[in-house]
């Protein structure tokens, strides 16, 4: 299985939830995207394309051929472009709210991300920390200092880079990718993003190939918010794709 967490997290951000699947008996990778975590600063795009070649790369030196991929906000977008370009990589696709609604031109920053960037660039650690705790009162503290590590190793240069997050993905992007694909969301006036619309979207162009689970009460962060639910969800949702040995 591989992790690949959104923008301005990075491998971090995904405990305790690796914890648990580690202890199922689940080998798992979690990524560092380019400009995030330890992986090298941005050098020429943070286009989708490039960030799914990086993840491409990532388990192609692992030894990996197929993988289960699991991906949040941007990762989601990622992995969805991951598997329309090396569909016979994802043996699976779990979208935990993926970023289609972040409204931006192409080639263009989101505004929002770019104010963002602003902010980790001029305060300091114990500022990040307190936002994060402030907008995330419910997070244990192994969440908050993954989010916190995650922040401090970004590279505020990325704004600078050109992306494509509208142009090459969204709802209704799946002309290649031919498996399964579950889609976890969450409350919008929470702060998730991707809305019931787009989840219709999404089944109509999916059809039965589309596991959808609504999460009530949660955000943006589902493996955060809720991660029994989300452990438990993702554990379903792989044993029907797999089979009971799973």
């Amino acid at each position: 299985m591989v992790l690949v967490h959104g923008v301005f997290d990075s491998a971090a951000c995904w405990f305790p939830v690796l914890d648990a699947l580690v202890a199922a008996g689940r080998r798992v990778i979690a990524v560092d995207l380019p400009g995030h975590g330890a992986s090298p600063r941005i050098e020429r795009d943070f286009s989708l394309q490039h960030l799914a070649e990086a993840v491409h790369v990532t388990l192609r030196d692992a030894g990996v051929t197929s993988a289960d991929v699991v991906g949040h906000s941007l990762g989601g977008l990622v992995s969805q472009q991951l598997a329309q370009t090396r569909p016979e990589l994802v043996a699976s696709l779990t979208l935990e709210d993926p970023a289609w609604g972040v409204a931006s031109a192409p080639g263009l920053f989101p505004e929002i991300l770019v104010q963002r960037v602003g902010q980790l660039a001029t305060w300091s650690p114990q500022q990040i920390l307190e936002n994060g705790r402030a907008a995330h009162p419910e997070w244990d503290e192994r969440d908050t200092a993954g989010w916190l590590e995650a922040k401090i190793d970004v590279d505020v240069g990325l704004t600078q880079a050109s992306q494509d997050w509208i142009a090459a993905t969204g709802p209704q992007a799946w002309d290649v990718y031919p498996g399964p694909v579950h889609l976890l969301t969450g409350e919008c006036e929470r702060g998730a993003l991707v809305s019931p619309a787009m989840v219709e979207a999404a089944s109509l162009t999916l059809g039965n190939r589309l596991v959808h689970r609504h999460v009530p009460g949660v955000g943006h962060d589902i493996r955060k918010d809720a991660k029994d639910t989300y452990v438990a969800a993702l554990t379903e949702f792989l044993r029907d794709v797999h089979g009971s040995h799973v």
